[in-house]
């Protein structure tokens, strides 16, 4: 920058050029005149790159971050600084727990615990927000209804409690762990890995676990988990459906402890058709009648097992008069089995199995009160009862029964109407002297071919001995009531 003359400013300079300098203005070098010059200036100069706005209000680009800066080494690594995105700065429902991943719930984020092996389209009932399980159910449940498959909701390994009665729905399937049978009666559950605890706010009736809203219901599928109701009252009941029918339905392997009633009650028939029991079940500590089964075409434990019975407590059993039979069966179900109904270890009247206005055909299954040398844990009185109905027995055990019976029961098996075959039945009379009718009937026709007795355990010194009360007669007829053995397997 040479200087010519006696002038003392930059702008003696011989490469600089000035025009009407100002406050304010800066010196930009042009090339073109190869001369500086005075040029408006700002305060606030606006901005570039990633940065947009200006000096005094910078911000970040649109875009100017993305999957470049942050996963290629070369360009980008040190504008995001490692771990400096959060759980505080991702929009999430809920808190995390332990190994639960980040997944997107079709309207949030959510921390949920990850299902392990095949993915069979079923989610777990954790991986769902809530502050409790009935709250989990609720969002689970809202998830089912509004998928176009409805698939499963599964329950975890552990103990969940349910406090809500809730409406049934066509295509409504609930799971629990397929490990197994499930007995709630040994080491408090320990070996059940989905187990269920009812709650106070749930009773029997209109307020069991499950209701009807009306109407047939459709493709509702539950397995593989255990039921406690009340170990202190006959609180809890499991479903009630009383109006339209379960229809085309399933229910495997499911155990029961401590409650009032399972399907229906007493007093309220459960309405089922074309529904399918299968697997083990138990049914076990028993308050009240668990089965009260009204419909047609089903199918009952073929595929499968049940345990059902009270415990020894007094204070869970109840009177003939009070109609306490754990399994009744009315109208045209069918066909009903395998019934295996042992043990019943009680003194109390609840012992007393099903009875039978319906169309049923039983394939194998013990009848009978607990097999034991205390002949005081026998079933108080009869043990199988149709009033009514047709079907057949096939190889029922029958047994333990008539321990103190009521006036109205007159043998181990007392029947009062309908027709009904037994195909050989093997009885087991203790404690009962072998004089007392193993088959009462008092009405309609009866087959029995084939009776055993258990005389491997037991002394008889006859056959076991049948009853007839009534208008009833004996051998071939064409009459209403009519007993008939014709290989005198039994004798009166």
């Amino acid at each position: 920058m040479p200087f010519t003359g006696t002038g003392t400013g930059i702008q003696n300079a011989n490469d600089v050029f000035f025009s009407n300098p100002s406050d304010g203005q800066t010196i930009q070098y042009n090339s073109a005149t190869a001369k500086w010059n005075n040029v408006v200036g700002t305060s606030d100069p606006a901005l570039g790159g990633d940065l947009t706005g200006t000096a005094s209000n910078a911000q970040i680009a649109a875009n100017a971050v993305g999957s470049t800066e942050i996963t290629n080494s070369a360009v980008g690594t040190t504008e995001l600084a490692d771990g400096s995105v959060t759980e505080p700065k991702l929009s999430i429902s809920n808190s995390p727990a332990s190994n639960q991943v980040l997944s997107w719930d079709g309207t949030d984020m959510t921390w949920a615990t990850p299902s392990a092996g095949v993915d069979d389209g079923t989610r777990l009932l954790d991986s769902f927000a809530g502050a409790d399980d009935d709250a989990k159910l609720t969002a689970a449940i809202t998830w089912q209804q509004g998928h176009s498959r409805m698939p499963a909701i599964r329950l975890g390994s552990r103990l969940h409690t349910f406090n809500q009665t809730r409406q049934l729905y066509s295509g409504l399937k609930l799971i629990g762990t397929p490990a197994g049978p499930r007995n709630l009666e040994q080491s408090g559950g320990v070996f059940v890995p989905t187990r269920i605890n009812l709650g106070a706010a749930i009773s029997s009736g209109t307020s069991s676990w499950w209701v009807t809203p009306g109407g047939n219901l459709f493709d509702i599928y539950m397995a593989d988990f255990a039921v406690a109701g009340d170990g202190g009252v006959s609180k809890h009941q499991f479903i009630d459906v009383t109006t339209g029918s379960l229809y085309a339905c399933q229910f495997h392997a499911l155990s029961f402890n401590m409650m009032r009633s399972v399907f229906g009650r007493k007093d309220r028939k459960c309405l089922i058709t074309q529904t399918l029991f299968t697997g083990h079940w138990t049914a076990n500590n028993l308050w009240d009648t668990q089965f009260m089964l009204g419909g047609a075409d089903n199918n009952l434990w073929m595929d499968g097992y049940l345990n059902i019975g009270p415990s020894s407590s007094p204070a869970q059993t109840g009177t003939y008069a009070d109609n306490d039979y754990e399994l009744i069966l009315i109208r045209s179900v069918r066909p009903m089995s395998v019934l295996s109904l042992c043990p019943l270890s009680t003194v109390g009247e609840v012992s007393r199995c099903p009875v039978v206005p319906a169309m049923a055909y039983a394939f194998g299954g013990a009848y009978e009160g607990y097999k034991s040398s205390n002949d005081n844990l026998a079933a108080p009185g009869t043990v199988i009862r149709p009033e009514g109905g047709n079907g057949a027995f096939f190889s029922p055990s029958i047994g333990q029964g008539m321990q103190s019976p009521d006036v109205a029961e007159s043998g181990l098996v007392h029947i009062t109407g309908g027709e009904w075959a037994f195909y050989s039945p093997t009885f087991y009379r203790t404690p009962a002297a072998d004089t007392v009718p193993m088959i009462y009937a008092s009405g309609g026709r009866v087959l029995v071919e084939g009776a055993t007795r258990n005389d491997a355990q037991e002394a008889w010194t006859t056959r076991p001995k049948y009853l007839l009360g009534g208008p009833m007669v004996t051998g071939p007829s064409s009459g209403e009531n009519v007993f008939y053995c014709p290989d005198m397997s039994m004798v009166p």
